[in-house]
């Protein structure tokens, strides 16, 4: 009789993962890389209710009931054993972390249907996506990431990349329904939000953008009407570096779309002091240094010499106050440019060539 009970018992244990294995979509699958030894938190939730997952490290695997919603589901801890970490079934949304480490790659090719991803304390560099077309919710935060590629994002309508200081440039015009972005306590100073109509909020403080880079960012905002308007949240409060940077620029060119700028209270700025024309930049030039040139002598007295590998077909020299002092066509890739006639000064040289936008700051004496 007992070696009967043991053999039921062991059919019983072998059955239930079989039953449960039978419920969960094997096929659709998120994979992770991460250190040994770290302390992963994972939280998904399912596109029906009552929902199978399967979270495999090595040896240990755990069955999880999984509902539809917004993380309708409790989180899930677990301590590596191995470096893969994959979680098997119909999620469409997840949040995931290491508390101790950092995850090294994650892909989510073999489930095309997740929808957010919600992403903390990431080491790799470079972020892409090969199959990620129904994701519209992208959030990768405390990390180390130095460029994302935002191609096959197409759906995307809430991005946010705070806390990345190695991220310095972001090229969003795929992105055409975004609706919120949030990229504060970053490295950018590069910014091309061209065609992003559905923007209506933005948070950009404590970030590297300069005067210039505020301006280009507000002359290329989209119209608000006045049932919707937009916010911009410009700084944290009047005590950081960022404060007179921001009071450079011209807050009028966002206001006269219905912008409201912010500080991180959601108190209203007074006005800035600067006066930068939109009229007097291409709208297209919203991205920096996408041309390579070299610029000499810098200093410079009477002339520059500028050589790119592509043809120039536009130059603008600004001055401090955003006031355009130069405009020419030389349609050449090594030329000289007289400056002569400027004032001893720091100015903002632009060139056009079919590669995009150049910009490099010169000093007259």
């Amino acid at each position: 009789m007992k070696f009967i009970k043991k053999i039921l018992l062991i059919l019983f244990s072998c059955f239930v993962p079989i039953n449960s294995y039978s419920q969960v979509n094997m096929e659709r699958f998120i994979e992770f890389k991460c250190n040994v030894g770290a302390n992963f938190s994972v939280n998904l939730a399912a596109d029906s209710s009552n929902t199978k997952a399967i979270i495999k490290n090595g040896m240990y695997e755990k069955i999880v009931n999984i509902q539809i919603g917004l993380f309708s589901s409790p989180s899930y801890n677990l301590n590596t054993r191995d470096t893969i970490i994959r979680i098997y079934g119909n999620v469409t949304k997840i949040d995931f972390r290491c508390s101790d480490g950092f995850i090294r790659d994650f892909n989510i090719d073999s489930n095309s249907y997740l929808t957010q991803i919600w992403a903390y304390n990431l080491v790799y560099k470079n972020v892409s996506f090969n199959n990620s077309n129904n994701l519209e919710v992208l959030y990768l935060q405390y990390s180390r990431i130095e460029s994302i590629d935002f191609r096959n994002l197409e759906n995307l309508i809430y991005l946010g990349v705070p806390g990345n200081e190695e991220l310095t440039k972001l090229d969003l015009r795929e992105l055409t329904r975004l609706k919120i972005l949030m990229f504060q306590n970053t490295g950018v100073s590069d910014i091309n939000i061209n065609g992003l109509n559905e923007l209506r909020d933005i948070d950009c403080y404590n970030t590297n953008l300069s005067t210039m880079g505020y301006d280009s960012l507000f002359c290329a905002l989209p119209e608000c009407s006045d049932s919707l308007s937009g916010m911009i949240v410009v700084i944290y409060d009047s005590t950081y570096s960022d404060f007179p940077t921001y009071m450079s620029s011209n807050s009028q060119n966002l206001i006269s779309k219905n912008w409201f700028p912010t500080d991180r209270n959601y108190q209203l700025m007074p006005p800035t002091n600067g006066t930068f024309d939109c009229s007097s930049i291409w709208i297209d030039d919203v991205e920096l240094d996408f041309v390579e040139a070299k610029v000499y002598p810098n200093p410079a007295i009477d002339y520059l010499c500028i050589e790119t590998k592509e043809v120039v077909q536009r130059l603008e020299v600004y001055d401090a106050l955003g006031k355009r002092v130069i405009s020419k066509t030389p349609n050449q890739n090594n030329f000289s440019l007289d400056i002569s006639n400027l004032e001893k000064g720091i100015y903002i040289l632009k060139l056009q060539t079919n590669e995009g936008i150049g910009s490099y700051k010169i000093v007259k004496n």
